[in-house]
């Protein structure tokens, strides 16, 4: 079993961060991490992700659980952490309500449903050492924001910014220190920090610095603040009075992203994006570079914690290796200790496939073995290893919308089927007619019911008891012996449509049983058919030609348009596409590695990764809503991700569609790329960039769409594409 770390400041909603740890027989493996939280002596861990968990441990990060699997809170999407000094009172943030947890992490209670603080943006919760006194900040639609504070552990709570002179500000960050007395709160869209010495009764605005982070000792007396390209700013007076230390500088100017103070403030740590790691033992008047010119300098630094003495440090980093390093010795020297998951690396990798949920997703390696995932792509279990499956030349896989019915095909080989997630594998086909076709193409129904497999220089076979007897539907037609290369599926499995390569488009309204080409004679006849994608109802159909272009159809696939002639999308070498369950947004990606996303059906494109990777993308596989999407790069492993920033489509049913390449799914797409635009001072959910960032890896982790809440967006910033090791 592989469970997950991440090592994120306490006290900052920080990004999307992928990482792992490793204690002998225990991996963690990466989710979308969004904060963590730390008793004073380490022991007690928390930590809160994105994809609906709160993890936590009890031995210092040795093994972990997940304590809200299977609860309601299972759903929502985590923002922050905080953990009192002992580790028995916990409060997570989600962006509608604070929960809390009084038995170290074991059970929460949601403290604001129902009340007028439900339904705000929290970005960051903090509280006292003894976890009475807790504050939380909010960054709502409008470029306004809310501060709340609680004298009862989270219990209940109370506005504090409507009544005092700090009312509607979008916040990014807080800080308290360890008798709540002192609190300090940021706002890098207002360029504000504001300071309180009486538990957040009163405020008073003491400098104007364009602070992203803040970090303070245990008495609140020293305090920091780093900017985003900028400089770092000191307190010796409870914020009151501020002093810039690097201005004139070898330490200005950076885009500092992260900031860890010790207990006492004397040690200090900073980091900046995509460049090194600084350290100051004089409460941060005087800093050093510890990383330059060593093979950590450059990399995607990104968020800081600190235990309480300083010494320890923790560093997730993103970029080109994402990864976490640590330090023991103040921040001088540091070590990767995040683990690769070997196993998934360099894997031959064929197809994907995704529950309509995104929940459960499955993958085939050519000459390999089929893997599965329960847990949205966070883990991988090889499900055939050490069986008759293994090492067949898997080439395609579909599942049903709920994921319990999964079909495999290998080419030159059988089409296998499992009716529990995966786990058991049968060989439906071995020694009939079907056995020994070169298979290259399977889809299925909504329900798991209605299948299709499609042969290269051979037919299309079909199923309507979930895979368990074919049908051969085009022997002796004109359509037998195409060179079929795409397929896909409405939900209910009535419509379909077929390409085959350097040939026409085919469609069937009647299960797969007759066929019609389409496109003879027309100028879509002759083309290389790569994929085919359509909405649930199978009237909007999508369809990619390799060194062509990208056509569409409203009409069932009777009548095609060229969508991408004359345009940048033209005469690209698609591979994949796949369209949400309506149809409106549309995914696409071609073999020089870039994604484009449609919005409108597919009539205009937008490309989202801009060259930013080389990557030969073999198939993806999306959940129905667009939310999850999961993406195979030929021996380059498996890369999974979700984009929240976007949100759903409206309709919600499902649709196990062929999402491209050797790979078919419930049908879905990526949210698009609205833009690089001016600096987008609006709630940062829908931060323009974040949108169609990614986070990305070799050796089968993630590649996931990114926000980060404390932060503006810059014109002509490059999606933050990052592979974790």
């Amino acid at each position: 079993m592989f469970a997950t770390l991440i090592i994120s400041p306490t006290v900052l909603a920080s990004a999307y961060t992928i990482v792992h740890e490793t204690n002998g027989t225990h991996n963690a493996v990466a989710e979308s991490w969004t904060g963590m939280g730390a008793s004073s002596s380490g022991q007690y861990l928390a930590a809160t992700s994105s994809i609906g968990a709160i993890w936590v441990s009890s031995d210092s990060g040795s093994t972990w659980t997940n304590e809200t699997v299977g609860t309601a809170e299972s759903a929502d999407m985590w923002n922050s952490i905080s953990v009192s000094s002992t580790g028995q009172y916990m409060l997570a943030t989600n962006s509608q309500d604070i929960w809390g947890s009084s038995n170290y992490g074991q059970t929460w209670t949601n403290q604001t449903v129902g009340t007028s603080a439900s339904g705000e943006d929290w970005q960051v919760v903090v509280s006292s050492a003894n976890g009475q006194d807790a504050y939380a900040v909010s960054y709502n639609s409008g470029s306004s924001g809310d501060l709340w504070a609680s004298t009862d552990s989270g219990q209940h709570w109370s506005e504090i910014s409507s009544a005092t002179n700090i009312a509607n500000v979008p916040w990014s960050n807080i800080a308290t220190s360890s008798s709540g007395q002192y609190v300090t709160a940021v706002s890098s869209t207002n360029n504000s920090i504001w300071v309180s010495n009486d538990y957040g009764s009163s405020w008073t605005e003491t400098s104007n610095n364009y602070a992203v982070n803040v970090s303070m000792s245990s008495t609140g007396q020293y305090q920091t603040v780093d900017e985003s390209y900028g400089d770092i700013f000191t307190s010796s007076d409870y914020g009151q009075t501020w002093i810039n230390q690097t201005t004139g500088t070898s330490a200005s100017g950076y885009p500092w992203i992260g900031l860890a103070v010790s207990s006492s403030g004397q040690y200090q740590t900073a980091s900046e994006e995509y460049g090194d790691i600084w350290t100051s033992n004089d409460y941060g008047h005087t800093w050093t570079n510890e990383t330059v010119g060593t093979p950590q300098s450059g990399v995607g630094w990104d968020y800081l914690t600190a235990l309480s003495s300083g010494q320890t440090v923790y560093a997730p980093v993103s970029g080109e290796s994402p990864a976490v390093w640590a330090s023991t010795d103040y921040g001088h020297t540091w070590q990767n200790f995040s683990n690769s998951h070997p196993e998934l690396s360099n894997q031959p990798w064929y197809g994907i496939a995704s529950s309509s949920s995104g929940q459960y997703m499955y993958a085939t390696a050519e000459s390999g073995d089929i893997w599965s995932s329960t847990d949205y792509g966070q883990t991988w279990t090889n499900e055939t290893t050490g069986t008759s499956q293994t090492a067949q030349a898997w080439d395609s896989i579909t599942t049903s919308s709920s994921g319990q019915y999964v079909t495999s095909v290998a080419s030159g080989g059988d089409i296998w089927t499992s009716n529990e997630y995966g786990q058991t594998w049968t060989n439906e086909t071995t020694g009939t007619p079907e056995s020994g076709q070169y298979w290259s193409k399977v889809i299925s129904s909504s329900s798991g019911q209605y299948q299709a497999a499609a042969a290269l220089s051979g037919d299309i076979w079909t199923s309507n008891d979930y895979g368990q007897t074919w049908t051969n539907e085009t022997t002796g037609t004109p359509e037998s012996g195409q060179y079929w290369y795409g397929l896909t599926i409405s939900s209910s499995g009535q419509y379909m449509v077929a390409g085959a390569a350097y040939g026409d488009l085919y469609t069937s309204n009647d299960y797969g049983h007759t066929w019609t080409n389409e496109t003879t004679g027309t100028p879509e006849s002759g083309q290389l058919w790569t994929s085919e994608t359509s909405s649930s109802s199978g009237q909007f159909v999508t369809a990619s030609v390799e060194g062509g272009d990208i056509w569409t159809s409203n009409d069932y696939g009777h009548t095609w348009t060229n969508e991408t002639v004359g345009t940048a999308a033209h005469a690209l070498s698609w591979t994949n596409v796949a369209a949400t369950d309506t149809g409106q947004y549309l995914t696409a990606s071609n073999a020089a590695g870039d994604i484009w996303t449609s919005n409108d059906y597919g009539h205009t494109w937008t490309n989202d990764t801009n060259g930013s990777i080389s990557q030969y993308w073999s198939s993806m596989a999306l959940s129905s809503d667009g939310q999850y999407v999961a993406l195979i790069g030929y021996a380059n492993g498996i890369w999974v991700g979700d984009d929240p920033a976007f949100g759903p489509a409206t309709n919600s049913g499902g649709n196990s569609n062929a999402s491209g390449g050797n790979s078919s799914g419930s049908n879905g797409a990526t949210s698009p790329n609205t833009g690089y635009g001016e600096p987008v001072k609006t709630n940062p959910a829908i931060y323009a960039l974040m949108a169609g960032s990614l986070f990305a890896t070799t050796g089968g982790v993630l590649i996931l769409y990114r926000r980060r809440r404390s932060r503006l967006v810059y014109k002509k910033q490059p999606p933050n594409l990052q592979k974790v090791n």
